[in-house]
């Protein structure tokens, strides 16, 4: 099992998109980020031509990594959970 990142895609059916969820759990103390933008917008690349590539775009902005951490307890897993099923 990976302990490092713990990655939901917010669904285009979803009542929020992933940027207002995100800003959602964090106002409730949930410390969500966003990982993994597509390579083809960083500065590098970007002066390169390189892009645009849609359906990565799209996907990127649909991924939300939630807390995943040994410490983790089980009353905030089930915070975080409860959370989300009233946002999306």
């Amino acid at each position: 099992p990976c302990m490092h990142l713990f990655v939901i895609r917010v669904g285009e059916n979803a009542k929020v998109d992933r940027d207002t969820l995100f800003s959602l759990l964090r106002e409730q103390g949930v410390a969500a980020q966003v990982h993994y933008w597509p390579v083809h917008l960083f500065s590098y690349y970007k002066m390169r031509g390189y892009g645009p590539f849609h359906v990565a775009e799209k996907v990127a902005k649909s991924c939300l990594s939630l807390p995943l951490y040994p410490e983790l307890s089980d009353s905030d897993f089930l915070k975080i959970v409860t959370l989300i099923k009233q946002m999306v």
